[in-house]
């Protein structure tokens, strides 16, 4: 499989993802970039604070949600200085403009009460980071050799093992499935 294969055959997969686990398939993508921010970064704990209301709001665990007053202003509001000085090039730095980027997705799609499979947009934010470390060999994923290295296959695979399962499976998705599928590297 190539890149340009992956993106097409996503593209029908997500179609097909259940309105009830479209939001646990963002978060689920969104769990990558999260788990690639370094601790030290200085809005770290602003970027913690969302992705757990968010994961919250997926598990049912806060009923009374007040969307327009909570962590995830934060994220609506973060500072475009800041958001420009970050690093494209940098794996930790990438990861929170891609968590940016995908968050505010989320939230405006939770804002309007919508469902959406947040398209490419979101099932794009692991290979966006994954092709920053592969630049670091000199590979990108639009490459065969890049797009095939263990890590991009192991993201692939899952991406697609998920959005098939999300498609037929009528079991609730929650915090502890954050990873289901993916293997750790």
């Amino acid at each position: 499989m190539i890149f340009n294969e992956f993106t097409n055959t996503m593209d029908n997969h997500i179609l097909g993802i259940k309105r009830e686990n479209t939001l646990f398939w963002k978060l689920w993508c969104l769990t990558f970039a999260f788990d690639k921010i370094e601790k030290e970064y200085s809005n770290y704990e602003i970027i913690k604070d969302c992705y757990q209301f968010l994961w919250e709001i997926n598990d049912g665990e806060n009923k009374d949600i007040n969307l327009e007053n909570s962590q995830l202003d934060s994220i609506e509001k973060f500072s475009d200085i800041e958001y420009g000085d970050l690093d494209d090039f940098d794996v930790s730095e990438c990861a929170v403009k891609e968590f940016i980027n995908g968050a505010d997705v989320i939230i405006r799609d939770l804002k309007k009460d919508q469902v959406s499979s947040g398209g490419q947009a979101i099932y794009l934010i692991p290979l966006n980071i994954v092709d920053i470390i592969l630049q670091d060999d000199d590979t990108d994923i639009l490459d065969d050799d890049g797009f095939n290295t263990p890590i991009c296959l192991n993201e692939v695979n899952a991406q697609l093992k998920l959005s098939l399962e999300l498609s037929h499976n009528n079991r609730k998705f929650s915090f502890s499935d954050r990873n289901i599928f993916r293997v750790t590297m």
